[in-house]
């Protein structure tokens, strides 16, 4: 559903399989009221990831009282999830949802609030202080949308053949929807690659999201779509969204200047690492 002032409304409902298969009021109530939105980049599109999959597989596993593997795909929804403040909160809340239900009391619930909110360092910003917290899903393994097998293959040669009949410039389009369908097999680690290479392409066409030419704002989309599913990667990596604009930034920056950063010199302060 797409909203007048630029906002993509993405209503989460149960299929009617799950929904039949929940207790009154628990969840498939809870996952007929969730919605999340996505702020738009002076363009209309919607979320492309399949975060609410993995929301109802989750809700799913708990009404049949396997919380241990509902765990595995309330992590996948976290990864998957819009980068909004309201997307990510509520994913923090079915986490820990969650994870009372696997332990019973709300400690590690708890744990995984701050850690996903804030990171290590905890609320406070600094490392080596009272509040640091470590990643309690650090050893949770998320719960892949669609196992890989030979699915990838047969989605990249669709991908593929619809590429090569499109413009030079828009074949960068292309691979971001293979990346995407990479982070919901939970390839993290592929889909970055992919992600990376688009960015650096992108980067060095003439690009400006304010301009009226379209080729410029289809290019600027492209870096948006990329950066969106880098921020992703980040999530799955570091498992919190504490610092993930950072690492957006200093992926951009990396493909822009390079290890010397924008003075172009080696040694000086703003030289880079590789962020991936």
């Amino acid at each position: 559903m797409i909203l007048k002032n630029g906002v993509v409304a993405l209503a989460l409902l149960l299929t009617p399989a799950c929904a039949a298969c929940a207790t009154e009021g628990e969840p498939a109530d809870e996952a007929a009221r969730v919605v999340l939105s996505s702020e738009n980049t002076k363009m209309w599109h919607a979320w492309p990831l399949k975060f609410g999959q993995a929301l109802q597989r989750s809700l799913r596993l708990l009404d049949e009282d396997e919380p241990e593997e509902a765990l595995e795909a309330a992590k996948m929804y976290f990864i998957l999830c819009p980068a909004d403040e309201k997307s990510i909160n509520r994913a923090v809340e079915h986490v820990k949802r969650v994870l009372e239900a696997v332990d019973g009391h709300p400690a590690r619930a708890n744990e995984f609030e701050q850690y996903a909110l804030y990171g290590p360092a905890g609320p406070d910003g600094a490392a080596g202080t009272e509040d640091d917290v470590e990643d309690p899903l650090a050893q949770v393994s998320p719960e892949p949308i669609v196992p890989d097998g030979d699915h990838l293959k047969e989605y990249d040669a669709v991908i593929d053949r619809r590429a090569a009949v499109t413009d030079g410039w828009d074949r960068d389009w292309y691979e971001t929807q293979k990346a995407f369908e990479r982070l919901n097999c939970a390839a993290f680690t592929d889909a970055a690659g992919l992600l990376v290479e688009v960015l650096a392409e992108q980067v060095q066409r003439p690009h400006a999201p304010e301009e009226e030419n379209w080729e410029l704002k289809r290019v600027q989309q492209i870096i948006d779509r990329a950066q969106a599913g880098l921020g992703v990667v980040y999530r799955a990596r570091e498992g919190t969204a504490a610092g993930l604009e950072e690492f957006r930034k200093t992926c951009l920056d990396y493909v822009v200047y390079g290890p010397p950063g924008k003075d172009q010199e080696i040694g000086t302060e703003d030289d880079l690492a590789p962020p991936i």
